[in-house]
């Protein structure tokens, strides 16, 4: 029976209708996108007799994922909502309401179905006033908020152990946006953030409160579509934080382009697939072929491969595999060794990693077994090497999730436990291990207000010798850093820097402070290209350093009394892994050089034919190629029951899919019967 669905009270009759009518079980309605791929895009939806959406499916390639089950509570208010994938239990929730229809508690049905269990209370206003959490430490998961007379959120606070660091204090402008956040840790300065906002309501400027605040403000600016077009700081070298952005018609990034001076390695050109997946990104930069990299994804729109344009683009391509629950299974590499860049991972059935194994010669000591404690922290990590002991490491946390104690088995496990402690700030402050002479290895540390180290010391014996006090500039660079030792003058360091923070002077206060001075200078790209010592004989501290496009030193010259046995020029071969030819300057005047270079008849291309098939390997000599025609046992108990379980998650997955299928069978076979017994009346 068809009805013109028009308005929602055509479609609510239509609905009534056959709901009451005996032939038809409930509605069903579809929704189909015109997309490219239109699977993935197309739900049916069922409804129960009240109207409630009870069943809605994806029709993509793995359609168990996309389907949710949903029940309804006699207010018509969602009770529980259940997918139907592999590990479905995850997936379920179950929720309650108080007497003004708020969601008071929601419960997942997971393993560990306490720390996704919420109670939440509201205000006369039906806002949120606090949410807890039933895990372990409930405490860092309440939450109380409070609200001002607009109904925004004025502010929340934690109930953990710090929790005047977890407290945020909002106001908000004219138009309901947040114009100040500030937080009540002790330094609140670096944790208020000040907020303005253009016509359309979009943020233009965002300016913090710390010390140096020029850094944290930034300035935007948006396209017709409302899309980031720039951003700029207002730092003192402004340009290199400047980033403009263009989009293409699908609104994805496909250009963005810093103005730094050397601008054209920060400017980056996307494309994309018919799935608006990233399929190329090229970088302008000198080399753009190192900074191109091709991608291909498979089915259900993960990264099967990506591939390098490089000179040798077989080391940069990657090919991926996943498990059934689409987590990386196995990782393999392309280069020449192929095997040692393979790596295979399994799961646990909390979905973390407890064991990665890699397929290299020694496979070994590239096999990790983890072991994770109540709040999902490694405890316990292990290597299956042959001294399996010094690679297996116990970690203890402390109740703000810290590591205050780790421990090695090795044969002196004392020299490998060590206890932290942290201050306030979350800064380790006490390090300590437990060897024989525990006081060498125990540390005090202190920070200054902008969480730099300013005091280390050290409990040994002369303690004097291990104590450093740092100091900092504006830009957070280390400007002096001096020691309390006998002789503090030697360990006493003043640092200068240039406006790209590369250190342009170092100087030391000792007796001779000259020969510890060092001026350096840089070119555009970062490099050193020149120091000089202030020394008696400054010439031979001199030293001048070219580059090639590359970043490799192809030039280095001095400026001592012979000056000839102090230059090096180099050049480099397709790999950078050293010369292929050296030169080297006579001592008298003249006006060529001499070129020390073995003589060969062999041509480029020959030699590249000669070196690959040098490096080549007989893949069927590999390792790799003998484990897989071979399985090798494990006698292990845990194997077993991964294997069980393994075989228990398959039943599962297959015993579920049956189990949807066994109404629409049973539904069919009574269609079948009901068609020949009404075929037999009728004769």
């Amino acid at each position: 029976m068809g009805y013109d669905k028009v308005s929602t009270l055509a479609y609510k009759k239509c609905a009534s209708k056959c709901l009451t009518s005996e032939s038809c079980a409930g509605v069903q309605s579809n929704i189909e996108g015109s997309g490219s791929p239109p699977d993935h895009l197309t739900t049916n939806s069922t409804y129960d007799v009240t109207n409630d959406v009870s069943n809605t499916e994806g029709s993509g390639s793995p359609p168990d994922h996309l389907t949710t089950y949903s029940t309804y509570d006699v207010t018509d208010k969602v009770s529980k909502t259940e997918g139907s994938g592999s590990p479905p239990d995850h997936v379920t929730t179950y929720s309650a309401y108080d007497v003004t229809d708020n969601v008071s508690n929601t419960e997942g049905s997971g393993s560990p179905q306490d720390h996704v269990t919420t109670n939440s209370a509201y205000d006369v206003t039906d806002n949120v006033s606090n949410t807890e959490g039933s895990g372990s430490l409930p405490d860092h998961l309440t939450t109380n908020s409070t609200y001002d007379v607009t109904d925004n959120v004025s502010n929340t606070e934690g109930s953990g152990s710090q929790n005047d660091h977890v407290t945020t204090f909002s106001t908000y402008d004219v138009t309901n946006n947040v114009s100040n956040t500030k937080g009540s840790g002790s330094p609140p300065d670096h944790l208020t953030t000040n907020s303005t906002y253009d016509v359309t309501d979009k943020v233009s400027k965002t300016e913090g409160s710390g010390s140096p605040q020029d850094h944290v403000t930034t300035y935007s600016a948006y396209d017709v579509t409302d899309k980031v077009s720039k951003t700029e700081g207002s730092g003192s070298p402004p340009d290199h934080v400047t980033t403009y952005s263009a989009y293409d018609v699908t609104d994805n990034v496909s250009n963005t382009e810093g103005s730094g001076s050397p601008q054209d390695h920060v400017t980056t050109n996307s494309a994309y697939d018919v799935t608006d997946n990233v399929s190329n990104t090229e970088g302008s930069g000198s080399l753009p072929d190192h900074l191109t990299t091709n991608s291909t994804y498979d089915v259900t729109d993960k990264v099967s491969k990506t591939e390098g344009s490089g000179s040798p683009p077989d080391h940069v391509t990657t090919y991926s595999a996943y498990d059934v629950t689409d987590k990386v299974s196995k990782t393999e590499g392309s280069g020449s060794p192929p095997d040692h860049l393979t790596t295979n991972s399994t799961y646990d059935v909390t979905d973390k990693v407890s064991k990665t194994e890699g397929s290299g010669s020694p496979p070994d000591h590239v096999t990790t077994y983890s072991a994770y404690d109540v709040t999902d922290k490694v405890s316990k990590t292990e290597g299956s090497g042959s001294p399996p002991d010094h690679l297996t490491t116990n970690s203890t946390y402390d109740v703000t999730d810290k590591v205050s104690k780790t421990e090695g088995s090795g044969s002196p496990p004392d020299h490998v436990t060590t206890y932290s402690a942290y201050d306030v700030t979350d800064n380790v402050s006490n390090t300590e291990g437990s060897g024989s002479p525990p006081d060498h290895l125990t540390t005090n540390s202190a920070y200054d207000v902008t969480d730099n180290v300013s005091n280390t010391e050290g409990s040994g014996s002369p303690p004097d010798h291990l104590t450093t006090n740092s100091a900092y500039d504006v830009t957070d660079n280390v400007s002096n850093t001096e020691g309390s030792g006998s002789p503090p003058d030697h360990v006493t360091t003043n640092s200068a820097y240039d406006v790209t923070d590369n250190v342009s002077n170092t100087e030391g206060s000792g007796s001779p402070p000259d020969h510890l001075t060092t001026n350096s200078a840089y070119d555009v790209t970062d490099n050193v290209s020149n120091t000089e010592g202030s020394g008696s004989p400054p010439d031979h501290v001199t030293t001048n350093s070219a580059y090639d496009v590359t970043d490799n030193v192809s030039n280095t010259e001095g400026s001592g009394s012979p000056p000839d046995h102090l230059t090096t020029n180099s050049a480099y071969d397709v790999t950078s892994h050293g010369h292929s030819a050296q030169f080297t300057y006579p001592l008298e005047n003249s006006t060529l050089c001499e070129c020390i270079c073995r003589e060969s008849d062999e041509t480029l291309e020959e030699k590249l034919q000669r070196i690959t098939s040098e490096l080549a390997l007989d893949k069927r000599s590999l390792s790799l190629a003998a484990r897989k025609r071979g399985s090798a046992s494990d006698p292990r108990p845990s194997a077993r029951y991964v294997g069980y379980l393994g075989v228990a998650i398959i039943l599962i997955f297959v015993g579920t899919i049956v189990c949807f299928d066994i109404p629409r069978f049973v539904g069919f076979v009574r269609g079948l019967h009901d068609k020949y017994k009404k075929k037999t009346e009728t004769v």
